[in-house]
């Protein structure tokens, strides 16, 4: 009741950043690329990372930068209009109160989704100054603009639990590269961990309010990640329960693995509206690899529900018996979302059922209906 979502939380984002280019990602020519790629894939959102506001020449002030946007942001605004695709961009925390009139100037551009970054609260004074301007913004838009509290960085930040009236928590940069940093493997895309992040984070708070990573598996490195093993359509699956985040360049997919993917968010957004709906609870083993584990989407009061399934790529196991919640007793039939089959389970008195997933580093995607 306190945080509801609206039609503007229920979104796909990509954000260039995690694509490996760093600030060059955010230039017009590769906004225009991603932008015609998010359109084809059925992402909602483009977000511009740091780099727009990057100046050769400085000014007194905040602009846009003269090498990266040479003639402002009227092109990416087109392209994005002729592609139905909604734009969101970077600030850093201390520039957005540095500069009062930014977040609403930038509203007026066309964005709606801004990504607050590198933010320290050490007073609550700061807290404040930074909340009446996601505030300010929220209204000036006149209730279409969110923010996405970014929360990667160390350091006293406080304010994103009761902040989230004004758009989700933005968890983690999970990166296909780790070049210049200083604990590289920590920033590195691994499905295991996305999908453990999640698992711990369930018992506490619902994950639809939430961003989690998505990526462009083939292209994160090989030594150091088996994220190539699990492949795109897995690395999707795993954020169906939560807020797709694309933290890479969607416009790099092999041309061979669009059209799995494009499926399965097709899929994912005919049911969109319900899963945001309900509460998502983990189900299984904490993932490690080897786990049998997934989330429930629950309804209160409601005759349905949807599981996400997953069978890591070191499990040896290819049936599983899973305690649901809420089911004890019950007859179900679920339904598999990607195929169409459906299949009637019988739920025992302490809310167990089989499961059967055939391929390791594979999923399932259910709809459940309660027969009685």
């Amino acid at each position: 009741m306190r945080y509801p979502v609206a039609e503007e939380d229920k979104v796909i984002i990509t954000n260039v950043w995690g694509g490996g280019q760093r600030i060059a990602g955010a230039k017009e020519e590769n906004i225009v690329k991603e932008i015609k790629s998010s359109a084809d894939l059925g992402i909602d959102v483009v977000q511009i990372d740091a780099g727009w506001a990057e100046r050769i020449k400085p000014v007194k002030g905040w602009a846009i930068s003269e090498d990266a946007y040479p003639n402002g942001f009227d092109k990416i605004m087109n392209v994005a209009k002729d592609k139905d695709i909604k734009l969101g961009i970077w600030n850093r925390a201390e520039h957005v109160n540095q500069f009062d009139d930014r977040l609403n100037t930038l509203c007026d551009y066309g964005f709606l989704y801004y990504k607050i970054d590198i933010g320290s609260w050490s007073t609550y004074d700061m807290l404040n100054e930074v909340t009446m301007h996601a505030r300010e913004l929220v209204k000036h838009s006149q209730y279409k603009a969110k923010i996405n509290w970014d929360v990667t960085h160390k350091g006293l930040r406080v304010g994103y639990f009761f902040n989230r009236e004004y758009g989700n928590l933005f968890l983690q940069n999970r990166r296909l590269d780790f070049k210049d940093q200083r604990n590289p493997l920590s920033h590195l895309y691994v499905p295991r961990r996305i999908l453990k992040d999640q698992w711990t984070m369930a018992p506490y708070l619902n994950l639809n309010q939430v961003m989690f990573n998505v990526q462009t598996t083939d292209l994160v490195s090989h030594e150091y990640s088996n994220a190539y093993l699990y492949g795109d359509v897995y690395s999707f699956a795993i954020c169906m329960m939560c807020t797709p985040l694309y933290f890479t360049e969607t416009w790099r997919f092999a041309k061979e693995d669009r059209a799995p993917v494009k499926e399965l968010i097709s899929i994912y957004k005919a049911h969109r509206n319900e899963l945001y709906e309900g509460y998502v609870f983990a189900l299984g083993e904490r993932p490690d690899d080897t786990s049998w584990t997934g989330f429930q989407n629950y309804h209160p009061g409601q005759e349905f529900g949807y599981l996400t399934l997953f069978r890591e790529i070191d499990n040896k196991e290819s049936q599983k018996s899973l305690q649901l919640r809420f089911l004890k007793n019950k007859k179900i039939m679920i339904v598999d979302l990607m195929n169409g089959k459906k299949r009637t389970l019988l739920v025992d008195e302490d809310g167990f059922t089989e499961f059967k997933i055939e391929k390791p580093a594979s999923f399932k995607f259910y709809k459940y209906t309660i027969l009685q």
